[in-house]
């Protein structure tokens, strides 16, 4: 069962290029709260994944998922089709939101966990991940 999944985790700030490091501004127009910068985001998939408009294609076997805080009617995971790809890159972090313009140009779908348990939503890329790993699991036996 080994090598089935490998986990990186990815350290925004090394993407930034400010005295500070930052990853989280102020929401353009106004509002409450903090959201994660567009700018680390856009130079991590420069770096680390294959364009948007290949992933949406189908050209390859990848996705990259914007983890939404926003309230959604489905309530269902994707997680056998999430299964069958060769990678799959979750953007989350602990604030409002994220950039809209991630949303258009980088990730390729929204998913969102919020009408499922409400103790999940802070750790939405782990119930993701255990929701995709126990497909890879079942189809590996």
């Amino acid at each position: 069962m080994m090598g089935l999944v490998t986990i990186t985790v990815h350290d925004l700030r090394e993407f930034t290029h400010d005295k500070h490091r930052t990853v989280d501004d102020r929401p353009f127009g106004g509002g409450e709260g903090m959201v994660l910068k567009p700018e680390p985001l856009f130079v991590f998939g420069d770096t680390a994944v294959v364009p948007r408009e290949d992933r949406v294609a189908g050209r390859v076997k990848q996705s990259v998922i914007l983890l939404s805080a926003q309230d959604s009617d489905s309530i269902k995971l994707p997680r056998r089709s999430l299964a069958a790809l060769d990678r799959i890159v979750l953007i989350c972090g602990r604030y409002e939101g994220v950039d809209e313009r991630v949303a258009d140009f980088l990730a390729d779908r929204e998913l969102s966990i919020w009408r499922l348990r409400p103790e999940w939503r802070r750790n939405a890329a782990a119930v993701i991940l255990e929701a995709v790993t126990s497909c890879c699991r079942v189809a590996r036996k």
